[in-house]
């Protein structure tokens, strides 16, 4: 992530990607086509394996546990500095 990140056109885009593509060891970017029109994104990742159809469903498990654990570890944290666990 550190290393590929800042390579995507979109400040907020890189991050994620460059973050999957280490997690499932895989290069994405290259060769792109948005509404005919081709353009060529930095690549991200190592090119440990071929991307498979699966990739995307690994892809969304790994979204939908980080996004549970970043919710478990922010409760926690605001139960430590405010001693309920109550948002209101």
């Amino acid at each position: 992530m550190r290393r590929d990140a800042a390579k995507h056109p979109s400040p907020n885009s890189g991050y994620p990607e460059a973050t999957v593509a280490g997690a499932l060891g895989v290069r994405l970017g290259g060769e792109k086509s948005y509404h005919g029109v081709v353009s060529f994104r930095a690549y991200m990742g190592d090119k440990t394996r071929e991307l498979v159809p699966d990739d995307v469903t690994r892809t969304a498990k790994l979204m939908f546990w980080t996004a549970n654990v970043t919710v478990i570890a922010g409760t926690a944290v605001w139960i430590a500095i405010t001693g309920h666990w109550t948002w209101i």
